[in-house]
């Protein structure tokens, strides 16, 4: 498995674009994480991206000699990648509705979202989402998989009961405490935080 890691995508003006470098580090005998070492020469909005990144990995699946090549995707931008490195299977994993996400809306536009959406219909192999009502995306496929998020409790709890009191910092915190691990958008509902 090849995994490329473009959360550090930015933009570099066009006078500056220089071969993008990247490392690959083997993280176990089958996964592999590209992750490039300096600004890509392509903005996240760009239509280019998609394009950039295939050849970027068909290089990288190259170097690692990587044969019957599986494409997994989360981003429907990122849908003319199908097709394009030769691979064996195609795979999409539907983690959320683009489409209605504001920040994605703005850096890429509805329209090439949805068209991202509709070509993933079209070509991929294996659809998987998060949540049934992700199969409004993908209307004429019956065969989208859906594996829904969630969560180990027996894991959790036993965590819990091996600590004897809260940390320091947060005892004096009202209870319950919630916690989140992810990135905090516009979206978020900070009044309800708040409550």
């Amino acid at each position: 498995i090849l995994h490329v890691d473009i959360f550090d995508v930015v933009e570099v003006p066009r006078l500056e674009r220089k071969e993008t470098q990247y490392t690959i580090k083997q993280y176990s005998p089958k996964l592999y994480v590209l992750r490039f070492t300096r600004p890509l020469p392509v903005s996240a909005g760009s239509k280019e991206l998609p394009r950039y990144l295939c050849d970027v990995a068909r290089k990288a699946c190259g170097q690692l000699r990587f044969r019957n090549t599986i494409l997994w995707s989360y981003n429907p931008v990122a849908a003319g990648c199908l097709m394009r490195m030769g691979e064996l299977i195609r795979v999409f994993d539907g983690v959320d509705n683009w489409v209605g996400h504001k920040a994605f809306i703005e850096m890429f536009g509805q329209a090439r979202i949805s068209c991202g959406y509709n070509e993933i219909e079209k070509k991929a192999d294996i659809i998987f989402i998060v949540a049934e009502r992700l199969r409004e995306i993908f209307p004429a496929r019956n065969d989208v998989l859906v594996l829904n998020n969630g969560v180990d409790a027996a894991f959790l709890q036993r965590i819990a009961s091996k600590c004897e009191e809260a940390p320091e910092d947060i005892r004096e915190i009202s209870h319950p405490i919630v916690g989140f691990s992810g990135g905090i958008q516009h979206r978020i509902d900070f009044e309800l935080l708040g409550y």
